[in-house]
Order: C-alpha cells, then structure tokens, then sequence
C-alpha cells in the first residue's frame, strides 16, 4: 500500500478555505441567478395569462351591454305596433325588464300587475330586485323599510 506523506502549512490551509469559499459562494450566487430568472420568467407568464383574461371578460362585458341595448330596441319596437298609445310605454318597461330579470321577479311583476291574489307585495318585490342587483342576499334591509307614499 502506497502512504503520501503529505504536511501542509497554515498558508496551504488558507488558500484551501479560500478557494472553497469562492466556489462556494459563485455557487450559491449561479442557483440564486438561475431561480430568480426561473421566477421572473413564471411572473411574466402568470401576468400575461392574467391580463388575457381579464381582456376576454371586458370584452364579454361589452358583449352583453350591446345585446341589453339590443333587446331594447326589439321591446320598443314590440310596444308600439302591439300597443295602444297609452299603454305602449308601459309594454315596453315590462318586456325590457322581461328580457333580463330572472323568470321568478318576472312572474313576481306580472302576477302584482294583473293583481293576482297571491302576488308578492310590490315592495318585496323591490327588495327582490335590489338583492339580485347588489349582490347581497343578506342585506338588513326590509321591505317595511321602503317608503311609499300614497
């Protein structure tokens, strides 16, 4: 079995430590580099994946403004050649609203219109609406609340 006899001095020791310490720390500086490029990289992508969709939903928004416009102009149109002068205006409210209130605020209206016994109290009706428009199914308003003047 072959022995080296090898002695090093303080210096050798030194340069030893230094040398470990440089590589050690451009190691640790390289994998900091390559991670954060790695993060910048996702960020940019997350920011991008983001900013599309929330294009699409503007874009979905505008949609859904311009077919309510639409559906207007085909309840005004409705109002007049089925309506009696003093009753067109009134026809167009209800078939606006028609075309966009949820089927049971619909039914709601039209049963309180034609003053069907079991029809909801116009102010329940109101809170109805004002729930479904604020998005607030809890709210501490009530019906009673509302002021009517007669």
């Amino acid at each position: 079995m072959l022995l080296l006899d090898i002695s090093l001095s303080v210096q050798d020791y030194a340069i030893i430590i230094s040398i470990n310490g440089v590589i050690t720390f451009l190691i640790s500086e390289w994998t900091k580099n390559k991670i954060k490029s790695g993060f910048d990289k996702t960020l940019e992508n997350y920011k991008a994946e983001i900013k599309k969709e929330l294009d699409k939903n503007l874009e979905d928004y505008k949609f859904s403004l311009k077919t309510r416009e639409q559906a207007i102009k085909i309840s005004e149109l409705f109002s007049i050649v089925y309506s009696k002068p003093e009753k067109a205006s009134l026809n167009k409210l209800i078939w606006e609203l028609s075309l966009w209130l949820p089927e049971e605020i619909v039914i709601d209206i039209s049963n309180q219109l034609t003053k069907k016994p079991d029809s909801k109290d116009v102010k329940q009706i109101l809170m109805d609406i004002r729930k479904l428009l604020l998005d607030k199914p809890n709210s501490q308003l009530k019906a009673e609340d509302i002021i009517h003047f007669t």
